[in-house]
């Protein structure tokens, strides 16, 4: 379909994508015997629901951004968790005892990062992606009109309700 994108103003082939938003609180509570175990309560409260026309454009450069940036990131944990060359060979973490920490520690979410950069730059027009933009162009006016603190995608939405 064909429409004024709303977050560049273009007229572009696009989708409508609609979002939920409300409100959400946490209430933490002590429980057991000696109080050794915290019970949280999360109370949501739907307000409403919002669409809104993306262009297909934005949505890809959001999801090319979102995968940009975990590539990066992942590149970067990787780099940490094998230690840095420029640091001097007694600063090197590989080399002591614990040589398998920075491979848990920072490794380990680099792989992660990969992953999600990679679901992204192949899944980039996913319904996920354009109601997420979505959310982007209309929270602050959403936010400041209704009080509202939390925005749900439609996946999101009918996980929250199950």
């Amino acid at each position: 379909m064909i429409g004024a994108c709303e977050k560049c103003g273009r007229e572009a082939e696009g989708e409508l994508y609609t979002f939920y938003y409300g409100t959400e609180s946490k209430q933490h509570q002590r429980a057991g015997a000696m109080g050794d175990h915290t019970i949280t309560t999360t109370t949501r409260q739907v307000m409403g629901s919002k669409s809104a026309f993306i262009c297909a454009r934005c949505v890809a450069r959001s999801a090319r951004n979102t995968a940009l940036v975990s590539l990066i990131l992942s590149v970067i944990l990787a780099a940490l968790a094998f230690g840095v060359p420029f640091l001097p060979a007694s600063a090197r973490v590989w080399e002591s005892a614990f040589s398998f920490l920075p491979v848990v520690v920072c490794f380990a979410p680099a792989a992660l990062l990969l992953v999600v950069g990679i679901v992204f730059l192949f899944k980039g027009k996913s319904r996920d992606v354009g109601e997420t933009v979505a959310v982007e162009v209309h929270k602050n006016e959403i936010s400041a009109k209704t009080g509202a603190n939390k925005f749900w995608t439609t996946g999101e939405y009918a996980g929250s309700q199950k």
